[in-house]
């Protein structure tokens, strides 16, 4: 794209303060306040979160410049400050065509900061090749502004702080790179966001914690569709194998659950916690469906070992956790988040922040650390796709043709694979591939009270076979666990 400036400056120096910065952004904001103003932000397909964020107010820190010769520049020297200044000069600020004449490296910089602030507009609100143009142009011009390399690289992220309010929650340099690929999503993939937007609308609907703005919504939109892209291109198999463990637990998620007055959604909590595996153990000692410590668990009555992955006592303990959390914090979010994280940790966080009404999950979200920021996403993504996967392409059985499937038994600790293998009808294989929580390696049920999926019309047969050897399960064999209605 051929740039609005085509000039090169002579090699001028500048130095770069923040007052600097400021005096454009004052001029430019001025001629351009109501470009921003009230308008709603309107994010592309697959832009990168990084897009927006709130940076940390931080000086720019001036660098040491270069000497400058006095063949190149005929500087003004003002003996108290031992400073070379450039001599001021008249600063246009309207974004039109230039002609060849050289341009100071000040005028360039407000040229520059102009067309930023007027393509981050046109972004904003979707006029995408002016924005491209803009951008490009300041780019452009920037880079004749001949900078010291230490303000070069920044980019136009350099005019941060001098952006209107609204705009300083925009990457200017990300956007611009975004905006020359030649890869922008097409139709489908714009499709797909649409139903991810209405899936993430609905689920923080359904959890009570609406975002405190448009940003922090297409903020979490973009995170959470580049998780189900993930999940899609990379974690298919790992997806395929937990949802279909999810429906045996769901029915008894649902219920309890229910009687805390939780979201049933919340339940993909142990979609990222465990992958639904009862027996899951993590490198910090964390056991069961739900992933507890034992210093918590204890705390909300898991007390034996075999407890920890008990499906509906590990339940129970969490949906009580839970329900404390969201009381504590006031926010299912903010007890997602410290669920993750820790309650101690929110809490301090929650202390930095000194107007009450920003004591939330998007007033704290740029204190949570890395692992936490990105759990609430991947619930929501594991939840969009959970509710309609075949929308998102895969081809995985819903709760209702499970259930036409499989019977779901509850069996005794530590009973033979064989023999019940044998007493269902079926190889030891076929429960293996039904019940992917069996390794390849086990010859036994894990656990006490372990569910297992049979095929359909097998389960009564498997529990009278039990019942003859007096190796009854503890508790009821289909009670809770049994598939509840779509």
């Amino acid at each position: 794209m051929a740039s609005r400036a085509s000039a090169k400056l002579p090699v001028t120096t500048y130095s770069m303060r923040p007052r600097d910065l400021w005096g454009f952004g004052l001029c430019a904001t001025t001629l351009l306040a109501g470009c921003a103003t009230g308008s709603r932000v309107k994010i592309l397909p697959d832009s990168p979160a990084s897009f927006i964020k709130i940076l940390a107010d931080s000086p720019i820190e001036e660098p040491e410049l270069p000497a400058v010769s006095s063949e190149e520049v005929e500087p003004r020297v003002d003996p108290t400050m031992g400073e070379i200044e450039e001599e001021d000069l008249p600063v246009d600020v309207t974004p039109a065509e230039t002609s060849d004449a050289e341009v100071s490296t000040k005028e360039a910089l407000a040229q520059a900061l102009t067309w930023t602030i007027e393509g981050l507009c046109q972004y904003q609100s979707g006029a995408i090749e002016a924005a491209h143009k803009n951008l490009s142009d300041a780019h452009f011009r920037f880079l004749e502004a001949d900078l010291p390399e230490a303000l070069a690289t920044r980019g136009l992220n350099l005019f941060q702080a001098a952006l209107p309010e609204d705009l300083q929650l925009y990457d200017p340099e990300a956007i611009r790179l975004y905006l020359d690929r030649t890869d922008r999503p097409g139709a489908l993939e714009q499709a797909e966001r649409a139903v991810v937007e209405a899936g993430v609308r609905r689920l923080l609907w359904q959890l009570g914690d609406p975002p405190a703005g448009e940003r922090f919504l297409e903020d979490l939109i973009t995170e959470t569709h580049r998780f189900i892209r993930f999940v899609q291109d990379r974690d298919r198999r790992s997806f395929e194998i937990t949802y279909l463990r999810k429906h045996k637990y769901w029915p008894t998620i649902q219920s309890v659950f229910a009687e805390k007055e939780l979201p049933a959604d919340l339940g993909y909590m142990a979609f990222v916690e465990s992958k639904f595996d009862p027996q899951a153990r993590s490198k910090k000692n964390a056991v069961g469906l739900w992933q507890f410590i034992e210093k918590t668990g204890h705390e909300y009555g898991l007390q034996s070992p075999v407890d920890f992955n008990d499906v509906e006592k590990s339940t129970r303990a969490a949906a009580a956790y839970l329900f404390v959390l969201s009381n504590q914090f006031g926010s299912r979010l903010l007890a997602m988040a410290a669920y993750n994280w820790g309650e101690g940790h929110i809490t301090s966080c929650l202390r930095k922040i000194d107007a009450p009404g920003k004591r939330s999950f998007w007033g704290i979200r740029s204190c949570l650390p890395g692992e936490t920021q990105r759990y609430v996403p991947q619930i929501l993504a594991d939840a969009v796709i959970g509710a309609d996967p075949k929308l998102f392409g895969f081809d995985l059985p819903d709760e209702e043709e499970m259930r036409k499937r499989y019977d779901v038994i509850v069996v005794p600790e530590r009973t033979s694979l064989a023999h019940l293998a044998d007493l269902a009808g079926v190889d030891v294989a076929s429960l293996r591939k039904a019940n992917s929580e069996l390794a390849l390696t086990d010859t036994a049920t894990p656990g006490r009270n372990f569910p297992m999926y049979v095929p359909k019309g097998k389960g009564a047969l498997v529990i009278a076979g039990l019942a003859v050897e007096e190796r009854r399960p503890s508790v009821a064999p289909l009670g809770s666990l049994e598939m509840a209605p779509p």
